[in-house]
């Protein structure tokens, strides 16, 4: 019996911390960076990103780089956007390279083109293939 009654009390232990956590709001579900969160990443052509807002509030792109360099370093290139560009809450915003009738990636909602529609792209901003890393920068 008293092996029941402590293996109980670890149980409800267990539940009592994790519960805040269960319930918790789900609007900072990205860790971080006002909700934005990357989202899908296509390599292939009409390459591109797609940042969702997880978050309750709508998010000024204008703020954000995403870029396929770690901090630091600038041999690779980088997205950044003009003010106005907006992700809206529960939102997807794809940025692309260019949109393709036959290319899947650039035929969601909410496409906004890499050196069109205010989405300024450096010329080395390019996705491997077979693997490249992808940052999403905050005010630098």
């Amino acid at each position: 019996m008293d092996a029941l009654f402590k293996a109980t009390a670890a149980m409800l232990a267990v539940i009592a911390v994790l519960a805040p956590v269960m319930i918790s709001d789900d609007s900072d579900a990205s860790g971080g960076m006002d909700g934005l969160m990357l989202y899908q990443v296509n390599p292939f052509d009409c390459e591109g990103v797609a940042v969702h807002n997880y978050s309750a509030d709508t998010v000024d792109m204008s703020e954000y780089t995403i870029s396929d360099m770690p901090p630091g370093r600038n041999n690779e290139g980088s997205v950044t956007f003009d003010r106005g560009i907006t992700v809206a809450p529960g939102e997807t915003l794809v940025i692309v390279s260019d949109t393709s009738p036959d290319a899947p990636f650039s035929q969601q909602d909410n496409v906004v083109i890499m050196g069109v529609d205010g989405v300024n792209a450096t010329s080395r901003f390019t996705l491997a293939n077979d693997g490249d890393d992808i940052y999403l920068y905050r005010d630098g």
